[in-house]
């Protein structure tokens, strides 16, 4: 019995008919390829931590910080790159090595106050729900 499960479950999992797991939204993919065609390779990002982040996943640039469990599993102490980018969205006058700055639904989930940005950072581009503001 134990054989046919194993092989129900696999012919259940090969149906890619009954499968969809969605990553990133369209929006999120254009966001992507708009960060991938008009930035530099080593532009840097600040983005709330996310396993799902489309300017690392499909823009192929660098974030702050990318999803903390993955630090946390190579020892690493992810809680004061946490802190700086909090501090960040909080006071953008802060020094920062990003050039970039991602206001999105990630950022206002992750408790982002509507501050006033345009001191240090200008809007550089808007792709629906996203804006991204770049140092100035």
């Amino acid at each position: 019995t134990t054989l046919f499960r194993s092989a129900v479950d696999l012919i259940h999992n090969l149906d890619t008919n009954t499968k969809t797991y969605q990553m990133l939204s369209a929006e999120e993919v254009d966001l992507g390829t708009a960060i991938r065609t008009k930035t530099a390779p080593t532009a840097t990002f600040v983005t709330a931590p996310s396993v799902t982040n489309p300017i690392s996943m499909i823009g192929g640039r660098s974030v702050l910080m990318g999803y903390p469990g993955w630090a946390f599993s190579y020892g690493l102490d992810s809680a004061s790159r946490e802190g700086q980018i909090r501090s960040l969205y909080a006071n953008p006058a802060l020094p920062t090595s990003a050039e970039y700055l991602v206001i999105g639904p990630a950022e206002l989930g992750y408790h982002v106050p509507s501050t006033d940005f345009s001191s240090h950072w200008v809007l550089w581009d808007q792709h629906g729900a996203y804006k991204i503001y770049r140092r100035l």
